[in-house]
């Protein structure tokens, strides 16, 4: 299965292509939360963490929790909880996320590293990123999880970044 990220497009869609090709509109705010799913890999996000990276404080944890709920109830078995990730047999398509309408316009504090400039995506001729193991630790840890980044260093992610 792959997901591919058409975020600019009004509205953005999130194009899921299996069996068949199912397109879903998606909010400007679902579409900011699965970018920042997108740049946390497998390791994922819990509601804190997508919290900061959405509003700037860890304060919106009961509306990033209803967000993930609507989101989850829209895309699927593609998203995944307890930290919140894209599931690992899914290929994800990160092709122009760096440079996409919602990325460029995104509300959401721009602190953390670009979502869009993981090497692995970059060297890639088709920009995809097949994601097939379960974060460290195993798929059943429970609590915050770190972010790491492209270089492999751990930290908060805390948002998106507009890119050059």
């Amino acid at each position: 299965m792959r997901l591919r990220l058409d975020l600019d497009g009004r509205p953005p869609q999130a194009v899921i292509e299996g069996t068949t090709r199912w397109v879903h509109p998606l909010s400007t705010r679902h579409a900011e939360v699965l970018a920042l799913l997108a740049g946390a890999g497998a390791t994922g996000l819990d509601a804190a963490t997508l919290s900061q990276g959405l509003y700037g404080d860890r304060a919106h944890l009961v509306t990033v929790r209803a967000e993930m709920s609507r989101l989850r109830r829209n895309l699927g078995g593609i998203l995944l909880a307890r930290p919140y990730r894209i599931a690992p047999e899914v290929e994800l398509d990160l092709t122009g996320l760096a440079s996409s309408r919602v990325v460029r316009e995104s509300t959401a504090p721009a602190s953390s590293p670009c979502v869009a400039t993981d090497s692995r995506a970059a060297s890639r001729p088709t920009a995809a990123v097949r994601r097939d193991r379960p974060p460290p630790g195993g798929a059943t840890r429970r609590g915050p999880v770190p972010h790491r980044g492209p270089d492999g260093a751990t930290g908060a992610a805390t948002g998106l970044q507009r890119c050059p």
